[in-house]
């Protein structure tokens, strides 16, 4: 039976400030800069995300998922930087993406398509986020789904919404299929679960409840998610009351933590995951892999995720 190999990698913060004016400082990237040069001053570096790259060069890999947060303010100049290593990576047939709240940080980066234009080759020509989502079909019994979950919010907020319009149009996408469609995976950048106070109420998605909905009614088989820079796994089933109570369909929902964190001090290594897929099965495997500083590389982590993940409840 054929297998997919689709990487999962999220979160990769590329800063570059080389020409930036002062002017655009004046705004939400104020809190930003202090932040930067704060508690998470060098904490996703440049040579780490170059090992990133050089790991996804690995041929076993088939396709490779970016859940968003290319940048972390969504400067010009952080964007050509970030382009040109997602370009290393793969173009579109190999790599499919989505933007992250870093990616529309301000109002004028989100009236501009900033995220978007830079996005464009790993998007499927999904221009603005009137075009949104995407479908990708790299297997005819395979299809990836692009949902764009960032909007701009106020300094301190990272809240993300996907909206009614871009569910409307993910069911007119679905209906469309051919017959033999058997894998459909979803990536959004903003996290499914519920989370501790107080990122519950400053980061969380807020029509997490009408997505995760969606994606079941429409038969998916998961949700791809960054925003939570450690890993998360679990389940999602309608109408459970208790973790392993079922009420219908399920949908696996995956986070695979920062792909370029480094804070040694604190314990937090990038992460990425990798996902094997099937068109008789879903997903059969989840492999992650953690950033070793001794012998300085991605290792293994869990060679085998999947149980665990599916024993845990998901809860919007």
């Amino acid at each position: 039976m054929e297998r997919f190999c689709l990487a999962h990698i999220s979160d990769l913060h590329v800063l570059e400030l080389a020409g930036t004016s002062p002017l655009r400082f004046l705004n939400k990237r104020l809190t930003g800069l202090a932040n930067l040069l704060g508690p998470r001053r060098a904490a996703h570096p440049t040579w780490l995300a170059e090992a990133l790259v050089e790991r996804l060069h690995d041929p076993a890999i088939d396709h490779v998922a970016f859940t968003g947060d290319l940048t972390n303010l969504a400067l010009p100049s952080e964007f050509v930087a970030g382009v040109a290593l997602l370009a290393r990576i793969g173009d579109g047939a190999r790599l499919s993406a989505v933007p992250g709240n870093h990616d529309v940080y301000t109002r004028g980066a989100a009236a501009a398509s900033r995220a978007e234009a830079a996005l464009l080759p790993w998007t499927a020509g999904a221009a603005s986020r009137a075009s949104w989502p995407y479908v990708k079909a790299p297997r005819p019994w395979l299809r990836i789904y692009g949902l764009h979950s960032a909007i701009p919010t106020a300094p301190l907020l990272a809240q993300g919404e996907v909206g009614a319009a871009q569910l409307l149009r993910l069911q007119r996408l679905v209906a469309a299929e051919p017959e033999g469609v058997r894998v459909r995976i979803a990536l959004l950048h903003h996290n499914l679960h519920r989370r501790g106070l107080p990122s519950r109420h400053t980061s969380q998605l807020r029509d997490a409840k009408a997505v995760l909905s969606a994606l079941c009614e429409l038969g998916f088989t998961a949700a791809l998610h960054g925003h939570t820079h450690v890993p998360h796994r679990g389940v999602y089933r309608p109408g459970d009351t208790a973790a392993g109570q079922a009420g219908g369909a399920s949908l696996l929902v995956l986070g695979c933590g920062s792909s370029t964190w480094h804070r040694p001090k604190h314990g937090h290594f990038a992460h990425l995951s990798r996902l094997t897929l099937r068109p008789d099965a879903g997903v059969v495997g989840i492999a992650t892999e953690i950033w070793d500083e001794a012998s300085r590389r991605f290792v293994m982590e869990h060679d085998d995720a999947l149980p665990a993940a599916l024993r845990a409840a998901v809860s919007p």
